[in-house]
């Protein structure tokens, strides 16, 4: 059985976030804001009827606040196209699979002061049930 997660990552790759760049490895210098995919788990459920896949998708919304630009209020930004591609619509076909269902698990923040400069991230993780086709 193929596990979905090269089809998901790619989907994401896609997704209109607003021109902010989504990363599986975050490249060693980057400007904020950015999303980072920290991790995509995959369980198999297949069944005698069907091939289905339990994922857990969790994101790494990232933007920096210096007095101007950036912080909460840009990472909801971003983090609602995310959760609009994921949640809105349905199957979203993934080529091999389909996303059949969707829901956002939770989301929290976590600041993280450096000098002049605090950084942002939110952090999403969705459920969803992918199907082979």
């Amino acid at each position: 059985m193929i596990s979905p997660d090269a089809e998901i990552r790619r989907f994401l790759q896609t997704v209109d976030t607003g021109g902010v760049p989504i990363y599986d490895r975050v490249p060693d210098v980057q400007a904020y804001p950015y999303v980072h995919i920290q991790d995509l788990t995959c369980t198999d459920f297949t069944t005698a009827d069907q091939d289905l896949w339990n994922t857990e998708l969790l994101l790494d919304v990232v933007t920096a606040f210096d007095g101007n630009h950036g912080g909460r209020r840009q990472a909801d930004e971003i983090g609602n196209y995310l959760l609009s591609a994921l949640l809105d619509a349905r199957p979203i076909d993934l080529g091999q699979h389909s996303i059949v269902s969707a829901e956002l698990i939770n989301s929290m923040y976590m600041d993280e002061y450096n000098g002049d400069t605090t950084v942002i991230r939110k952090l999403i993780r969705v459920g969803m049930t992918v199907e082979k086709e």
